[in-house]
């Protein structure tokens, strides 16, 4: 399923933060549990898309392109 909104508000809450499951459950008023099947599934959804939308170079000229990409974007070399 796609996690709504607030799930991937949770999920965000959690991965930036220092006080894991137990700081982010008394922050968004859930259990404990909860929040940790709300992770789990964010955290499915962003690895079953990751091959969909993050692609690395496979050789070079590949590199070179998003360097040089990268150096017109902002102004310097990657």
């Amino acid at each position: 399923s796609t996690p709504t909104k607030k799930n991937v508000a949770v999920a965000l809450y959690f991965v930036g933060s220092v006080g894991g499951y137990r700081e982010v459950s008394a922050a968004m008023g859930m259990s404990r549990s909860y929040v940790m099947e709300i992770t789990t599934e964010v955290v499915r959804v962003l690895r079953d898309v990751t091959p969909f939308v993050v692609a690395f170079p496979r050789d070079q000229n590949g590199w070179n392109a998003v360097e040089a990409g990268f150096a017109a974007r902002h102004g310097y070399p990657g």
